[in-house]
């Protein structure tokens, strides 16, 4: 499949589309800078994955326990991809709670997966990574933009970091033991639907993400739920 740049309207193989809005434009020169637009805080399709030490790090700074936190300010989501299955991660879903007037109010203590958007997206461009935030509302991403090397070797340290607190987290909370992968005509037909939702939707994140979701066994989330919350409490003793 080739799509077309919005930039400079060259037809581009997909899997090279980000690469290329990355190195040819990059925001034609601009260096990034948040808008404010407050849609990575918003998007209801793309809650925020976060990590152990985010999870004892905020906590303690609200000084409440970490399940506390898990209580009050997350849920359950399922990440990964209808070939390969799901597992279930603790996220923040959205919109945060922490966001008031678009401004984070815990902004100095964020979660480490915010630190990185939208800036890791273009260390490493990946198509299957960028595609869901292109014309989802997220004006930094259709717009584009370059980051100077200072900026783009912090990002690659930050990167680093979060793929150690990541498979820390998972092993922690053994993710991959409630891993899910759906039968071969339940595979097909959330396909189908998902096929059925326009390209343009800004909710397109959203509904793919229920067209998935909404098929896991209700009593798999109950058992997470439960088994996740288990952890955090030994976490208090």
């Amino acid at each position: 499949m080739r799509k077309v740049c919005k930039y400079c309207g060259e037809k581009i193989d997909a899997k090279s589309y980000s690469r290329h809005v990355s190195e040819m434009h990059e925001g034609r020169g601009r260096e990034f800078s948040c808008s404010y637009c407050a849609r990575c805080c918003t998007d209801s399709g793309a809650p925020l994955e976060i990590t152990l030490r985010d999870i004892l790090r905020i906590s303690s700074h609200l000084k409440i326990t970490p399940k506390e936190f898990f209580e009050k300010y997350c849920s359950i989501a399922w990440s990964g991809d209808l070939r390969h299955g799901f597992i279930p991660t603790i996220v923040i879903p959205f919109p945060c709670k922490f966001l008031n007037k678009n401004k984070c109010t815990i902004y100095e203590i964020r979660p480490l997966h915010c630190r990185l958007f939208p800036e890791r997206l273009f260390i490493e461009p990946n198509y299957m990574e960028i595609e869901p935030f292109y014309r989802a509302g997220y004006e930094c991403i259709d717009a584009g933009f370059k980051l100077d090397n200072e900026r783009k070797k912090k990002i690659k340290e930050l990167m680093e970091i979060d793929r150690e607190e990541v498979l820390e987290t998972a092993n922690f909370f053994e993710n991959f033991t409630f891993a899910y992968s759906f039968e071969s005509d339940e595979h097909a037909e959330i396909l189908r639907e998902i096929k059925k939702i326009d390209k343009k939707d800004k909710e397109r994140n959203r509904k793919k993400r229920e067209a998935i979701e909404s098929r896991i066994p209700e009593e798999l989330k109950k058992l997470v739920r439960s088994f996740f919350i288990e952890k955090l409490e030994l976490i208090e003793d």
